[in-house]
C-alpha cells in the first residue's frame, strides 16, 4: 500500500511528534481520502489482489487513517461521506442506501480529540455525517457528540463485533466477516455565510406553532445543512425530510428569499404546516425556480396568496418548515448546488405586499398574485382577508 499522500512542506506545521497536517482543500471545498491513505489491524487486514479490506471475522480490528503518529485539523470540517462498498455481490457506488444490511463488516466510525481525549463515534450515519450537525448539541440519539477539533489523532472504522452476553457481562467472541471496498473518503468544507444567509442554526424545535410558540430547550433541532454542496433529487437542502408543524425557522420578520445556484434549478419551499387534532395540516409549498444566471428572489407575498387561494386568509406568520429538491433535475443535470439562500429585508417587495399582514389589511384589495388593485380590477379579489369576484 502507498503511504499517506496528504503530507507536503506546505501542510506540515512543524516536524517530529507534534507535527499538523492542514487539509489543503480544493476549489469545491472539499478533500478526498483514498484507500491507500488508510491501514488495517486486528481482524481486518489489506488484500491486495482484492484492492479490499478483509475482516476474516475473528475477533477486534479497524480501518485507520495513516496519520504517521501526526494529528490532522479537523476545526472546518462540515460532512463526511464514506463511497465505497462491501462484499463482492454489492454493486452500489455508495454505503448509504444499505448502511443497515446485516451483512456489512463495519462498525462504527470513530473521531478521536488529542486535545480534550473526547471521542465521537457514529453507527447508524457512518458513512454520511453531518459533521457540523450534531457538534455541541449535547445528547443527539442517546449519545453525546463534542465540538470538531484542530487535533485529531485518531480517525478509524472498527470490524463490526458479534458478542454475546449483555451489558457489562458482554463478551466480544468475533467480528462480521466480509470485504470492505472504500473509494473515496470526502471531507466538505464549513461553508462560509454572509450575514444574511439562512442558516440551520435558525431552525427550532418549538412548544407550538401559532403565535404561542416558544423553542423547546428540551428537544434540540438536528437537521440538515447542505447548502453549498452538490446534491441530487429529493435531497434536504435546509431543515429536514420529516416536515412537521413544529420543526420550523421562523421568517416571519422578512420579505423574502434569495436564492443563487445551478441554472433552471427549482427548489421546494415547504412552509407553515400547523399541528391539528389527529395529525398536521396540508402544508403550503412553493417552487421557485432559478433563472439562467442562477438566481430567483421568492417574495411571501406569493405564500401569503397561495394561502388566500386555498384557505381564504394568509396565517400571520412565515414558518419554513424544510427546503427540498423535487424528484427531478434539470435537463441534462446530474446534480444541482445552492450556493446562497438568503432572507431579504421588509421594503423592498416589488408585489408591494411586505410580509404577509398586509394581506388582511382594512379596505384595501389585492388579487390572488397578492398585488394591490384599485375596485375597477375584474376577477377574484381578497379584501379584508375574504375572496370576492368583481365582475
Amino acid at each position: 500500500m502507498k503511504k499517506f499522500t496528504l503530507l507536503s512542506a506546505a501542510l506540515v506545521a512543524a516536524m517530529g511528534a507534534n507535527a499538523q497536517i492542514m487539509i489543503d482543500w480544493n476549489d469545491e471545498g472539499q478533500y478526498t481520502f483514498h484507500a491507500e491513505d488508510f491501514i488495517a489491524e486486528g481482524s481486518i487486514s489489506w488484500d491486495e489482489d482484492e484492492a479490499a479490506f478483509v475482516c476474516s471475522g475473528e475477533g477486534e480490528g479497524k480501518i485507520m487513517l495513516n496519520l504517521d503518529g501526526k494529528t490532522i485539523d479537523f476545526s472546518e470540517v462540515a460532512s463526511i461521506k464514506v463511497i465505497g462498498s462491501w462484499d463482492s455481490e454489492v454493486d452500489s457506488a455508495d454505503f448509504g442506501p444499505s448502511a443497515w444490511n446485516e451483512n456489512d463488516p463495519l462498525g462504527t466510525l470513530v473521531i478521536n480529540d488529542a486535545i480534550s481525549g473526547q471521542i465521537n463515534a457514529w453507527w447508524g450515519s457512518r458513512y454520511d455525517i453531518n459533521y457540523t450537525g450534531v457538534a455541541d448539541k449535547g445528547d443527539y440519539a442517546g449519545e453525546k457528540y463534542y465540538s470538531i477539533s484542530t487535533k485529531v489523532d485518531a480517525f478509524y472504522f472498527t470490524a463490526r463485533t458479534i458478542t454475546e452476553g449483555e451489558g457489562e457481562d458482554a463478551i466480544v467472541v468475533g467480528s462480521v466477516p466480509g470485504n470492505v471496498y472504500i473509494d473515496e473518503v470526502v471531507l466538505t468544507k464549513v461553508v462560509e455565510r454572509d450575514p444574511q444567509a439562512i442558516t440551520i442554526d435558525m431552525w427550532h424545535n418549538w412548544t407550538a406553532w401559532d403565535e404561542t410558540a416558544e423553542i423547546d430547550t428540551e428537544r434540540p433541532f438536528y437537521g440538515e445543512d447542505n447548502v453549498g454542496k452538490n446534491i441530487g433529487a429529493g435531497w434536504v437542502v435546509l431543515g429536514t425530510g420529516n416536515v412537521l408543524g413544529c420543526e420550523f425557522a421562523d421568517l416571519t420578520g422578512y420579505a423574502g428569499i434569495y436564492i443563487k445556484g445551478t441554472p433552471g434549478m427549482t427548489l421546494r419551499l415547504l412552509f407553515n404546516r400547523p399541528d391539528m387534532e389527529g395529525g398536521s395540516a396540508p402544508i403550503t409549498e412553493c417552487q421557485p425556480t432559478c433563472d439562467e444566471n442562477g438566481e430567483c428572489e421568492f417574495y411571501f407575498s406569493e405564500l401569503a396568496a397561495k394561502e388566500i387561494e386555498n384557505r381564504g386568509e394568509a396565517y400571520p406568520y412565515v414558518h419554513l418548515n424544510s427546503v427540498k429538491t423535487p424528484w427531478g433535475l434539470p435537463e441534462g443535470v446530474e446534480s444541482i448546488k445552492v450556493q446562497k439562500f438568503n432572507f431579504i429585508e421588509k421594503g423592498t417587495d416589488p408585489g408591494a405586499v411586505n410580509g404577509i399582514n398586509a394581506a388582511k389589511s382594512a379596505d384595501v384589495i389585492y388579487n390572488v398574485f397578492g398585488q394591490k388593485v384599485d375596485e375597477n380590477y375584474r376577477g377574484i379579489v381578497i379584501k379584508n382577508g375574504k375572496k370576492f369576484v368583481n365582475k
